[in-house]
């Protein structure tokens, strides 16, 4: 659907007919090869809630809101701005709000408010900073007006959706959700009226993590273990993002059971396709969710073969450093014994000189005492 500038009509979504009640479910064969480096435009997470409607459900399960239906939005996501292998980020205007998402696959970057800040000022440039005419680009007349150009307030999230828990700063305890700053990076540190701020929401929505939004009405779950049947209730209350985060909770748990990716992501599309969760949304977009998810993974394996290999090298740059130093070390306490036997100095006073002199403790002044005397037999 294309989007249109605020203040005009919104077309209407086309409602999705259920043609599958009563039928049984079957997930069709796919072949998919996926290479690492192969670019994908959207994520699960950008497929599905890159429209007006499921805009409308994030906005009430995070904002304890009930918008309805009709209410409008305008979907203003840049095309591969923050990242390059695939397009994950949302951004819409809703209820006087400039909201921008992005969802995070296994790492926190603490760069986030800086990449979100760039994004922002493109957003804006894009809203009213820059026309085109004749061909070229030019900055917007308005700009340069006395009156006050009017913005929407921008609000910025990151989803969470990795492996670790979201610790508060400092400390061990376990949270769901907290606060970003681009004022940490600040080389100085000293507050400022007339410096620039931008914070980022971090919420963790993981399925375990049973944080408020992702469920319906954002009504709070208890934290107690609660029976199996009690728990399946309550997945029939989750909100849109509650579904998503319950299908990919899914797929990692068939991950661990079937040792193979594809197998685990027709898996659990299918159980939750019987379970109701994103029924209409899995069996519409079956074979693509499941290329999109094969590419999420494989990048995220692309990435950790990257990171043990630069660890490998640094290791190895470490041990040749450190064996360098000891050589060098070594023939310095050669020269102190040396030096220190031509005053006359006893083994004892010896020792002492090359803790004191090389700054190492006595093992190791009297290794380098030993390894003199056997080579001077």
């Amino acid at each position: 659907m294309k989007n249109k500038r605020k203040g005009k009509n919104f077309q209407k979504l086309k409602k999705i007919g259920n043609t599958h009640w009563g039928y049984p479910i079957k997930i069709r064969s796919t072949k998919i090869k996926v290479q690492a480096k192969q670019k994908y435009k959207d994520s699960l997470f950008t497929k599905l809630f890159n429209n007006k409607a499921a805009a409308i459900q994030l906005y009430n399960a995070l904002y304890h809101k009930s918008l309805s239906e009709d209410t409008p939005v305008e979907i203003v996501t840049l095309d591969d701005v923050l990242f390059t292998k695939r397009k994950n980020d949302v951004a819409f205007l809703i209820d006087g709000h400039f909201l921008i998402f992005t969802e995070h696959q296994s790492t926190i970057n603490e760069n986030m408010p800086l990449r979100l800040l760039l994004y922002v000022v493109q957003e804006y440039e894009k809203l009213i900073g820059y026309r085109i005419i004749e061909g070229k680009q030019v900055s917007n007349p308005a700009l340069y007006k006395k009156e006050r150009i009017l913005l929407p307030k921008p609000e910025f999230f990151v989803l969470y959706n990795g492996t670790e828990n979201l610790r508060e700063d400092g400390t061990k305890k376990i949270i769901t959700e907290k606060l970003m700053r681009l004022s940490d990076a600040f080389i100085e540190k000293n507050e400022s009226e007339n410096s620039l701020e931008l914070c980022v929401k971090l919420i963790d929505v993981r399925y375990k993590s049973h944080h408020e939004s992702l469920y319906q009405q954002a009504k709070q779950q208890k934290k107690e273990k609660q029976s199996t049947k009690k728990k399946e209730k309550e997945d029939r209350n989750l909100s849109l993002l509650g579904e998503y985060s319950y299908f990919i909770s899914k797929v990692e748990e068939y991950k661990k059971e079937y040792k193979n990716l594809e197998t685990a992501i027709k898996t659990a599309a299918k159980y939750c396709i019987e379970q109701g969760v994103l029924r209409e949304f899995l069996l519409k977009n079956e074979t693509e969710v499941i290329a999109m998810l094969l590419g999420v993974y494989n990048e995220e394996l692309e990435k950790q073969a990257i990171r043990e290999e630069e660890r490998e090298k640094a290791d190895v740059r470490v041990a040749k450093a450190e064996a360098r130093v000891a050589k060098t070390e070594a023939k310095a306490a050669n020269a102190v014994i040396d030096l220190s036997l031509g005053f006359g100095q006893s083994n004892k006073e010896i020792l002492a000189t090359l803790q004191q002199k090389l700054g190492i403790k006595e093992k190791q002044a009297d290794q380098y005492l030993r390894e003199f005397y056997n080579k001077s037999l």
